[in-house]
């Protein structure tokens, strides 16, 4: 049942659209599920039924020029900014802490390296930047913690 607090993985309500020349293309629209710590969920389906598309969603691996995607990181899974540990996958935008996470409100990502960097890549390429910066503690919107 999805946001049990025990998930390792807790997916609500992802969405994941692509734009084409023939009008969007809903590869995902609406799922939830949960799978516990220790327990194996197998996705199973046709060819072109968003087996891939899901699975490379939850991971954040779409190219968000090409792939809209909507969903929910629930509150219980969030960490606010003063309790970001190394590894920590970090989100800021618009959105802040409590509100409904968007593909749109977030504008940029990293992971957290120390308790005073963050490793991230854009346009620039890969880079290593100070956490505590003062647009990035204006512009957090929350981390999640992968284990």
């Amino acid at each position: 049942m999805p946001g049990t607090p025990t998930a390792f993985v807790d997916v609500k309500d992802l969405h994941i659209h692509f734009p084409t020349d023939d009008g969007l293309v809903k590869a995902v629209d609406g799922l939830s599920f949960t799978v516990e710590r220790g327990k194996t969920l197998g996705i199973v389906g046709e060819s072109g039924s968003g087996k891939s598309v899901t699975s490379l969603g939850i991971l954040g691996l779409h190219n968000r020029r090409n792939a809209q995607m909507a969903g929910e990181i629930p509150k219980s899974r969030r960490v606010p900014f003063d309790r970001i540990h190394p590894g920590d996958l970090l989100f800021f935008g618009s959105a802040r802490f409590g509100a409904r996470a968007t593909e749109a409100s977030v504008i940029h990502t990293g992971i957290a390296m120390s308790g005073q960097f963050m490793i991230n890549s854009s346009d620039e390429g890969v880079t290593i930047a100070p956490l505590f910066e003062d647009w990035r503690r204006h512009e957090f919107s929350w981390a999640r913690r992968v284990l």
